[in-house]
């Protein structure tokens, strides 16, 4: 039983709820600064909660204060954020029109990594247009001229460039490639101790895994990923591992299994505000219970009505 409607891949989760994070931890002395720091926590928790897009009126905010502070490199932050949130609501062409700003600002800059993030974010946001492979060569060229002195920087940049590089070669299918991309940023990523982005890792190489019937494997990456995503509430990460251990434990014949792990997921999708997300993770389960010998229309009439107030 394989249903195309979740072999999507997941976004990096590190890029997905620590993209906001800029100035943590560093001392804020100027006023404007402080101010943007607030906007930018706002965004940070309003993303968590899935609302992109008030999340990026909060960006947009805290850009302002960077441009009050002269702050070209909170500045690049920022666009490169509002480009993240926009690829994220669905809005290509605002993220891409954000990506071309920031790449206007870097230009007269001097910061290499930033540099590098932005063709990477230009990378991800091109994958459905099948126009990734010009970014990331670019960002391969940008990552390897890095001094010797930046290496935790180059295996952080290095572990998001296999992540893009993974996602765009499953976007053509190449399935087997995209595992050997994945497995290298889980193994960069585990060397650093990112454990959001290796939950991400593992939940990429789950999926390809699936789409190449490696069900075991396939079972174990998803289960590792919704382990280290529950440790760290990463509910967007519990939903993606608990439909992959679904899809796998429907294929093993496992219904009953894989009817509770959806139902999970679609209990945290729902919390998220994903309504539609949420229902599809019902119409799998009905299809699901439809398999069982004791099941009988009751059950699928109930699944009919999962969401109803009353």
């Amino acid at each position: 039983m394989t249903d195309k409607r979740y072999l999507c891949g997941i976004v990096a989760a590190g890029t997905f709820f620590l993209f906001l994070a800029g100035c943590a931890g560093a001392p804020i002395k100027h006023p404007n600064l402080y101010k943007a720091k607030e906007h930018l926590s706002d965004a940070q928790e309003l993303l968590s909660q899935n609302h992109p897009l008030q999340a990026i009126e909060s960006v947009k905010e805290a850009l302002q204060r960077h441009r009050l502070a002269n702050d070209f490199r909170g500045t690049i932050e920022d666009m490169n954020r509002l480009a993240h949130l926009y690829s994220i609501a669905g809005n290509g062409e605002k993220a891409s029109l954000w990506i071309r700003k920031a790449q206007v600002l870097e230009s007269v800059s001097n910061h290499p990594v930033l540099n590098i993030e932005t063709l990477l974010l230009g990378a991800e946001t091109a994958i459905s247009q099948k126009q990734s492979l010009p970014w990331l060569a670019e960002a391969s060229k940008e990552i390897a001229g890095l001094h010797g002195g930046e290496t935790e920087e180059k295996d952080r940049l290095t572990a998001r460039y296999q992540q893009v590089m993974g996602l765009s070669l499953s976007d053509q299918k190449e399935y087997s490639k995209a595992i050997d991309s994945f497995t290298e940023a889980l193994s960069l990523d585990r060397k650093r101790k990112d454990f959001l982005s290796v939950a991400t890792d593992l939940a990429n190489l789950g999926r390809n895994q699936y789409l190449l019937k490696r069900y075991d494997e396939a079972l174990s990456s998803f289960r590792e990923a919704y382990s280290l995503d529950l440790e760290r509430r990463n509910f967007t990460g519990e939903a993606f591992d608990l439909e992959g251990i679904s899809l796998v434990q429907a294929q093993k014949g496992r219904y009953k299994d894989a009817a509770k792990s959806m139902i999970e997921a679609s209990g945290i999708q729902m919390g998220l505000g994903r309504s539609d997300a949420a229902k599809k993770d019902i119409s799998f389960v009905q299809s699901v219970i439809s398999r069982l010998d004791r099941s009988g229309e009751s059950s699928l009439k109930a699944l009919q009505h999962w969401f109803d107030d009353e």
